[in-house]
């Protein structure tokens, strides 16, 4: 049930022309009040706080997120196709813009442009490190929308990445181990 100033929220913004342009507005600011809590975070007490902090609370963010989505909306599929729908109300897969290849049993995902790290390659900041943030983003969110799938990283800096990609990931079926009590 809305409350009172959602329903006049509603009425202000009118036709969807509106509300898509209200909903770009909360995903510009999700990304701006990340970049400056970050920013702050790391100018006070360092780049490695700053990166421990960050992969704490966005590991956080990605099992609440993950939480509501499937509460909120009818998430179909199984396995990697019930991930990618469920990605697709992820915030950070409309503002990374997220490239996603749908392969047999897998999912690639590429980050073509980041902005974090476009802004702190204008500063002559050096990349941050956020492969293991990322790492834990996509397995706490996977964790809540379908234990079997695992997610793999191919490369996300710190490691070596083409000019033209910041990451990719592989999210596919979890491989089941051998019993051993089924050797003879």
């Amino acid at each position: 049930m809305a409350s009172q100033s959602e329903e006049k929220l509603f009425e202000y913004l009118g036709d969807i022309e509106g509300f898509k342009k209200y909903v770009k507005l909360l995903l510009d600011h999700y990304q701006i009040v990340d970049g400056y809590w970050f920013g702050f975070i790391e100018k006070e007490y360092g780049l490695e706080t700053a990166v421990t902090i960050n992969e704490e609370i966005w590991g956080r963010i990605a099992t609440r997120t993950a939480k509501d989505i499937k509460s909120m909306f009818k998430i179909e599929g199984k396995g990697v196709d019930r991930v990618l729908n469920a990605l697709r109300y992820l915030p950070w897969y409309t503002i990374t813009k997220y490239r996603v290849r749908r392969e047999a049993d897998s999912l690639r995902i590429e980050i073509p442009h980041c902005l974090p790290q476009e802004i702190r390659a204008k500063k002559s900041m050096g990349e941050y490190p956020c492969k293991k943030m990322h790492m834990i983003i996509f397995e706490n969110f996977i964790k809540e929308i379908d234990d079997s799938i695992q997610v793999e990283c191919v490369f996300a800096p710190p490691d070596e990445h083409p000019k033209d990609l910041w990451c990719k990931w592989i999210m596919k079926p979890k491989q089941r181990k051998a019993d051993p009590s089924n050797e003879s």
